[in-house]
């Protein structure tokens, strides 16, 4: 029987093509009518390229990304200096090995990343079925019937993958405890920028004070450029506008030569830690951002959801190999965790206790980021601040091997506005 999943983002697409390439039939639901428009989660960690290498999607993925650029300081038009993110960490250079053959943070935005995947699904038969909201659902020992917008669905199971506000979690009734981690807000989006010149992270400034800085990330493969603005307590944010943004950046860099336009996409959050108390319930699961959201802190918010999926699609023996240096045949593929009465157990036996220990690690060394000082900290998406504190670079290290950290956007997100 079918297995159903909610969300066709990173978690669910690569869910969806781990139990494809199994002959496991499978059908993607998805609230929205095309696929995700913004750059978001733009890092992809070493172990989630070598999750893509085994998948089929790593040349795509290469092709259409590149490492991360350097870093430049402005205040007001003058260069302060121009460092590669690794020097700014305190972290050696890094080089492939047999052992890791992806020892870098890949950027590349998750628009590109989605339409990667889906093409891959699409490869194997799979169509992803937008604008068709999962709205409830009913189940037994023989199956789950998913309720939809266009009617309900039986299955074998029913995988939540729909993201932190998740449906199925919220209808599944389980409890998704924590809260936010702290009460700065930070503003992410999409734009084209006119007057800068280098392919670097931008960090704006009118007098070098980090604290208040605007930044803008060349995207490989885009005319746009990721902004990321952070908001400190008590400071009303602005409209998620392109005139609000632009005027944002001149109070915060006193330059009017660099002009925002074609706002592409936005969203505005709040830092959380938050985890469902199960990640299994019958035949109901949930993967990513729905079973567990983190500290943003290096970057891994995509991360996580992939390797959730992969984990749940394919429990493997433990082996020494890489993933990369599996071979990808599907006739050789061993049985998937959502093929037969395996799923009773693996989903929370092996998923939960890891995740809970990984949030309380997270949570210490989250906070400790956000205690170093707003010049020196490095909020969501924006490792420029980072400075060379062994604190702050030992906890971004630290998530340099694919660990799990995920973030929550809150309901202030949608496509740009003008």
């Amino acid at each position: 029987m079918t297995v159903v999943i909610a969300g066709a983002g990173p978690t669910g697409l690569t869910l969806a093509i781990e139990l494809a390439r199994r002959g496991i039939p499978v059908r993607v639901l998805d609230r929205a009518r095309a696929l995700f428009p913004g750059s978001r989660g733009k890092g992809l960690q070493p172990r989630t390229l070598e999750v893509f290498d085994d998948l089929g999607v790593i040349g795509a993925v290469l092709a259409a990304g590149e490492t991360f650029p350097p870093m430049r300081l402005y205040r007001g038009a003058e260069v302060v200096w121009t460092k590669p993110i690794y020097e700014l960490l305190g972290l050696p250079e890094v080089a492939a090995t047999p052992a890791v053959p992806y020892p870098f943070t890949w950027l590349i935005p998750q628009w590109r990343t989605d339409q990667i995947l889906a093409a891959r699904f699409a490869e194997l038969g799979g169509t992803i079925e937008f604008d068709t909201e999962v709205t409830g659902f009913a189940q037994n020992d023989e199956g789950v019937t998913v309720q939809t917008g266009r009617g309900p669905i039986r299955a074998a199971y029913l995988v939540g993958a729909d993201g932190g506000r998740s449906t199925v979690r919220k209808v599944s009734g389980v409890d998704f405890l924590g809260g936010a981690l702290t009460e700065e807000r930070i503003i992410v989006g999409d734009v084209r920028v006119t007057g800068l010149d280098g392919r670097c992270c931008h960090l704006l400034t009118r007098d070098g004070d980090q604290a208040k800085r605007f930044s803008l990330w060349n995207l490989p493969g885009s005319e746009h450029f990721q902004l990321v603005v952070t908001m400190a307590p008590g400071e009303q944010p602005p409209a998620l506008t392109l005139a609000a943004m632009q005027e944002l950046l001149e109070q915060r860099s006193g330059r009017t030569d660099v002009v925002l336009s074609d706002l592409r996409w936005i969203s505005e959050y709040r830092v959380n830690l938050l985890m469902a108390q199960q990640f299994r319930m019958g035949r109901v699961l949930l993967a990513g951002d729905a079973a567990h959201v983190h500290s943003p802190a290096g970057g891994q918010g995509v991360n996580t959801g992939v390797q959730d999926a992969y984990n749940l699609a394919g429990r493997r023996p433990r082996t020494r190999r890489p993933v990369a240096r599996r071979s990808p045949a599907v006739r050789r593929l061993p049985r998937t965790a959502l093929d037969g009465a395996r799923i009773r157990e693996s989903c929370s036996r092996f998923r939960h206790p890891a995740s809970a220990s990984e949030s309380r690690s997270r949570i210490r060394r989250a906070r400790r980021l956000l205690r170093l000082g707003p010049a020196r900290r490095a909020p969501c998406g924006d490792h420029g601040s980072a400075g060379s504190d062994p604190r702050t670079a030992a906890s971004l290290r630290s998530g340099a091997g694919g660990q799990r950290v995920m973030t929550e956007c809150s309901p202030r997100s949608r496509p740009g506005t003008g």
